[in-house]
């Protein structure tokens, strides 16, 4: 399955989650890369467990957060995820 990731401050902006996992942080090797030096050089993946999108914090220094809620590791199911089609 197939989703849609969108910035609220951007709504133009988007990235697809598929298969793959997506790395979120500072460093050039990630996928979404934050521009804010507070952010960690790998601060978050997001990838798929059993079709379901799930958030997991890779031990970042602030933290991450999904819905104003911090996450360790987001439970499949646990944030509404919409579908998008191809």
């Amino acid at each position: 399955m197939l989703y849609r990731l969108r910035s609220l401050a951007n709504p133009a902006w988007e990235v697809q989650i598929g298969t793959t996992p997506i790395l979120v942080g500072r460093s050039r090797e990630c996928h979404i890369k934050l521009s804010d030096p507070s952010g960690s050089r790998r601060h978050a993946q997001i990838s798929s467990v059993e079709g379901n999108p799930v958030v997991t914090d890779l031990n970042s220094a602030l933290g991450t957060f999904v819905n104003h809620a911090r996450v360790v590791y987001s439970r499949p199911g646990q944030f509404e995820w919409h579908v998008c089609e191809r």
